[in-house]
């Protein structure tokens, strides 16, 4: 990629800054780590007034919502602020520039959210917002196809300078696809032997004839496997959660059962 050096100021001792004008847009995030939950934006800060065009906040939260609306105050942004997915469909019709959903739903999770809506081809930027948890969480964050996570309290600065990364650049959506797409082994290999193990503890609950704890676990496992494309096996978990709940037994239960273990026994080889 080509380029040419535009300024070069002296910052102090023998530090300086130099800006180079490149033949073509650069996307930062073909250069930078793809860990959104390490990820910082290329802007050092962001005018609120330069803000403009559609974001759409997927949260509940009366603390985050109290935040975004403080540190918005000064954008020309048409925020919208929604408590669930109730009225999701209606707003994406409308082709927000961003949507920001909170980890924590009623429903759902964030990740398992976001994870929908892009095999279904929403392609716009999405990010997370709260707090990245364990290293389980944050191996889902990395592979639910999120752009950015904004951690929790909200710092206003931060939250201007990712509404900026997305709102204020360019990039074309289909070279954001292809960055959020990287996702390396280790996360994938990660995830697929939590699932092993999930395997196995739902074998010890069925012995036991655990329901309450067996729909729980089933939740786990759907919401792991959506993450790692094995979409059989989560839709399986969902069915055999929702069962367990119900406690409707018979054959068809032994055949769910058996084919959420073997889906998750096979996740483990494929990570060894």
């Amino acid at each position: 990629m080509r380029g040419k050096v535009v300024r070069v100021e002296h910052r102090g001792g023998v530090v300086h800054e130099i800006g180079i004008k490149f033949d073509r847009e650069v996307n930062p995030r073909d250069f930078l780590s793809n860990d959104i939950t390490e990820m910082m934006p290329s802007m050092e800060n962001v005018d609120p007034s330069t803000l403009k065009g559609d974001v759409l906040f997927i949260t509940s939260n009366e603390q985050t919502i109290a935040s975004v609306r403080e540190a918005l105050l000064e954008t020309s942004l048409n925020f919208k602020i929604i408590p669930d997915t109730s009225t999701l469909e209606a707003e994406l019709a409308k082709q927000p520039g961003m949507v920001l959903v909170d980890l924590d739903l009623d429903k759902s999770s964030g990740t398992e959210l976001i994870k929908q809506l892009r095999i279904r081809g929403v392609n716009c930027p999405m990010g997370l917002i709260g707090s990245a948890g364990d290293d389980l969480a944050k191996s889902m964050i990395r592979v639910c196809g999120a752009d950015a996570l904004i951690r929790t309290p909200i710092v206003h600065s931060h939250l201007l300078r990712i509404l900026g990364e997305f709102l204020l650049s360019s990039w074309d959506l289909d070279a954001l696809d292809k960055a959020r797409s990287r996702v390396d082994r280790s996360t994938l290999v990660s995830l697929c032997f939590e699932l092993n193990k999930l395997g196995v503890v739902m074998d010890q609950q069925v012995r036991v004839k655990d329901n309450l704890a067996l729909f729980g676990t089933c939740q786990t496992i759907r919401r792991l496997a959506l993450l790692v494309g094995m979409h059989g096996v989560a839709g399986m978990a969902e069915r055999l959660g929702e069962a367990a709940a119900s406690s409707n037994g018979g054959e068809e239960l032994e055949q769910m059962i058996e084919q959420v273990r073997l889906g998750c026994a096979a996740a483990g080889r494929a990570a060894a």
